[in-house]
């Protein structure tokens, strides 16, 4: 174990020296990677969206299953393989996992698709000044906003 770790660190050095980079990379965190991804353990895991759920016909209900799995999958498998950055404040997936648990699968994928559709670098021109975060430079689009609620 230790001795792949020391070869995978040697080679990452090698490779830094020479100026053979195609990224900038932080060889910390590279071998924290590493080493986490050859124990086994996995520091990106998002929950299932159900997991907390009392409700058993929630929880266990086909429908629910299939939908919470395909976001399971994409949020820990295919979402780290792409390298796009989300122009909003939660990401799309997990605004799309919070707008299902809040209003119910027929409201909950209008809304996952309606901002799906927004998420693009065309309708960023769109964007109100006032709701960008001044701190991760994103817009905060809160599922919130979307009940129909009065507030008084």
């Amino acid at each position: 174990m230790q001795n792949l770790l020391s070869k995978l660190f040697f080679i990452i050095l090698i490779f830094s020296f020479q100026g053979i980079k195609a990224q900038n990379t932080n060889v910390l965190n590279d071998l924290k990677f590493v080493s986490n991804s050859i124990e086994g353990k996995k520091s990106h895991i998002r929950p299932y969206i159900h997991k907390d759920e009392k409700n058993v016909f929630i929880k266990y209900n086909p429908v629910s299953l299939v939908f919470g799995g395909m976001l399971f999958v994409y949020q820990n498998t295919i979402s780290y393989q792409f390298s796009a950055d989300c122009l909003y404040n939660p990401s799309c997936s997990e605004y799309s996992k919070k707008a299902l648990r809040k209003y119910g699968l027929i409201k909950g994928c209008f809304l996952s698709a309606d901002r799906l559709t927004r998420c693009n670098r065309i309708s960023a021109t769109g964007i109100h000044i006032l709701k960008i975060d001044e701190h991760n430079h994103r817009c905060n689009d809160l599922v919130e906003l979307y009940s129909m609620k009065r507030y008084k």
